[in-house]
């Protein structure tokens, strides 16, 4: 599987776009009781294919309240090298995410047994980090998806939007002013492999794109997923 992505990645490398990052990750989601849904995640970030980037250990909590919709709440701890060691002497940098929001099933509504899947999530996350100014970035993700019926292979596309409450700071005589803004574009196009025992392996390619500086990225993605029953 890391091979294909690899091919996939170095035919945007020599067709000129030489920014790139590799997405490895295993998920795990458990359902302690009915209509409520655990899961754990631990993903590795590179740039490009070898060259580490962070480490991601995540946990979110979803609740099935109706039909369709799912409230959800969820931390992010990330560690990756210090880029500021000089200034405090620390090899290792953390930053920490919690996450709150929303995510909608439109399909379920009428048919919860459909291989369709129309879905839209909205969600709020604050990141805190060390040597930079803490966040809150409002997300929204629009997304679908069709599992083939007979037939492993169940593919997806989602597109995603960043807004950064605080994106620009600007210091007057008088006054702070703070305005949020648009920081960034994020695609994925993908397909889920369906394996024996409620596992899954997911590979994908994406592209963020940052809407203030020309620092955009290609992604590639391979994730394994365990649900346990």
């Amino acid at each position: 599987m890391r091979h294909l992505l690899l091919v996939l990645l170095l035919a945007l490398h020599f067709s000129g776009q030489s920014q790139m990052q590799t997405w490895l990750g295993v998920s795990c989601s458990f359902k302690p009781i009915k209509k409520t849904e655990i899961s754990i995640g631990l993903q590795q970030r590179y740039f490009d294919f070898t060259a580490y980037n962070k480490s991601l250990l995540s946990a979110e909590l979803a609740v099935k309240v109706i039909k369709g919709i799912k409230p959800f709440i969820g931390f992010r701890m990330g560690l990756s090298p210090n880029s500021n060691s000089d200034l405090n002497q620390k090899k290792w940098g953390f930053s920490q995410r919690y996450i709150a929001g929303l995510d909608f099933s439109f399909v379920d509504w009428f048919d919860e047994k459909s291989r369709l899947n129309i879905g839209y999530t909205i969600q709020n996350q604050w990141n805190a980090e060390s040597f930079k100014r803490n966040s809150s970035v409002l997300r929204n993700k629009l997304g679908i998806k069709y599992d083939i019926k007979n037939f492993p292979l169940s593919p997806f596309v989602n597109a995603e939007h960043y807004y950064n409450w605080k994106r620009d700071i600007t210091y007057t005589i008088d006054e702070v002013l703070i305005t949020g803004g648009t920081t960034a574009f994020r695609y994925f196009i993908g397909f889920d492999i369906e394996l024996p025992k409620a596992q899954i392996i997911q590979i994908s390619l994406g592209k963020k794109n940052l809407f203030l500086n020309n620092n955009d990225y290609w992604i590639g993605s391979i994730k394994y997923k365990l649900q346990i029953n």
